[in-house]
């Protein structure tokens, strides 16, 4: 079935509630930083590589730490 007019909404904090203890926010940096460092956010099957290497470029330079 398909509905041109649907709107779909994804509450992801709503099922698993907030970062807001100690506890959960180390639980949720770690879990960012293993993302990062494994490329699966770097990753995006729709872009050309030529797009894809640009993207990533642009995010390295965006997210790195500054010395």
């Amino acid at each position: 079935v398909y509905n041109p007019e649907a709107e779909l909404y994804h509450y992801e904090s709503k099922s698993r509630g907030l970062e807001d203890t100690p506890e959960k926010l180390e639980k949720f940096n770690k879990f960012m930083a293993y993302t990062w460092e494994n490329g699966d956010v770097n990753h995006d099957n729709y872009l050309s590589p030529e797009e894809f290497a640009a993207q990533r470029q642009r995010n390295r330079e965006k997210f790195s730490r500054k010395k």
